[in-house]
């Protein structure tokens, strides 16, 4: 009786993962590729960047020529499948931090904060303002409307539950947004 042994080493589909830096329009935006593989070999990583270009690059760096909300997503392939992350970023304008007509001056501080901050806005009463705060990807993870028909806001803001990071608090008045970079850290 003759008996052979075979060995079949069976491969993994892999997972598809990554983050991006960076979220102004004509800057470069730095896609990081984090996906992973238990067993075998990634083929080949299709970017779609929700803008209509694509790439096939490891870790691309892609610039978007108009604001927006965009869905990316990469798909990561092997002889065992393909599967794909999407996620939405929030692409801003050039003129993102512009003065707001009617706002005659604006403060946050402190600024690098552990996350309590106080906002200063002075100028004409105009009605309710939006302020949302936003993370580095442009996704809103909070929004208070506040009573500017004054012209003079005061207000703090507790925001010790985010982590370490920059963010952005975002003004919105009349369809006009205003954005401000701001620190966190713990």
């Amino acid at each position: 009786e003759v008996t052979d042994e075979v060995s079949v080493v069976v491969n993994s589909q892999p997972t598809a993962a990554f983050s991006s830096t960076g979220m102004c329009v004509l800057n470069a935006i730095d896609f990081t590729n984090s996906s992973t593989i238990t067993s075998g070999t990634i083929d080949n990583y299709t970017w779609d960047f929700g803008d209509g270009d694509t790439s096939d690059e490891e870790n691309p760096v892609h610039d978007y020529a108009e604001p927006g909300i965009y869905t990316i997503s990469l798909t990561t392939i092997n002889e065992c499948g393909s599967v794909t992350e999407t996620i939405e970023i929030e692409v801003l304008g050039v003129n993102a931090v512009q003065d707001l007509s009617g706002v005659t001056s604006f403060n946050l501080f402190p600024n690098p904060t552990a996350g309590k901050f106080t906002m200063l806005l002075e100028g004409e009463g105009r009605g309710n303002v939006t302020v949302s705060f936003l993370n580095v990807l442009g996704q809103e993870l909070q929004s208070y409307q506040v009573d500017y028909r004054a012209g003079y806001l005061n207000q703090q803001f507790d925001l010790t539950r985010f982590g370490s990071g920059v963010y952005f608090a975002r003004l919105q008045i009349d369809g006009q947004a205003e954005y401000h970079k701001f620190i966190i850290e713990k």
